[in-house]
């Protein structure tokens, strides 16, 4: 009989620990998962937090900076006077020659006191009419500044736009064409002067 019970004891005991360990196992498991859902919870609120960061910036309205577009448009007066010896006179037309398949044509649109309206286009032979990209530029002679007013036949260009829009044009669209504006005025220029030179 006391062995017996000593047996039953033991087994009592195996049991009592194996219960022990699956439940420190149990705990374990556990305490992984939930570390595992703070750190995949943490990880979803950081990316929210990114995303909601993002949106607010493209919803941002653009302010354009008026002393940078100010200079550029200074900066295409100068350039153009020096392009166009007389611009008062209606109707008159230049023409920039680059090379046998390219040039620029300038024209006089009209001229005022204080204003003057001319046309810019790039002609470049093997290039359909309908591509060829063309420029409305008004020169302003009181406040010595010129600034496009139309673009491959987008007229009345606005100072910002909010992005996406219909037409795809870029927050910034009124100071990039100017910018560009401004490449085509110093490359006639380089151009004449090669030219001069050259023949000089």
């Amino acid at each position: 009989m006391p062995a017996s019970r000593t047996h039953l004891f033991s087994v009592g005991e195996k049991k009592l620990s194996l219960t022990r360990t699956h439940l420190f196992v149990t705990i374990s498991s556990s305490s992984e998962a939930i570390s595992d859902n703070i750190s995949l919870n943490r990880k979803i609120s950081r990316k929210n937090i990114t995303i909601k960061s993002e949106e607010t910036t493209l919803k941002k309205k653009y302010v354009p900076h008026l002393p940078s577009i100010l200079a550029t448009c200074e900066n295409n007066y100068a350039c153009a006077l020096k392009l166009l010896p007389d611009c008062d006179s209606e109707d008159l037309s230049y023409e920039f020659k680059i090379s046998e398949q390219l040039k620029y044509n300038i024209k006089i649109l009209d001229s005022a006191r204080y204003t003057s309206t001319i046309m810019m286009s790039q002609v470049a032979n093997n290039t359909p009419s309908f591509l060829r990209p063309s420029m409305e530029i008004r020169l302003y002679h009181d406040a010595k500044v010129a600034e496009v007013l139309s673009c491959q036949r987008v007229s009345k260009l606005q100072p910002s736009y909010e992005y996406p829009n219909l037409n795809m044009h870029m927050r910034n669209e009124k100071q990039m064409v100017n910018v560009f504006l401004a490449e085509w005025l110093h490359f006639c220029l380089e151009q004449r002067e090669m030219q001069i030179s050259t023949s000089s």
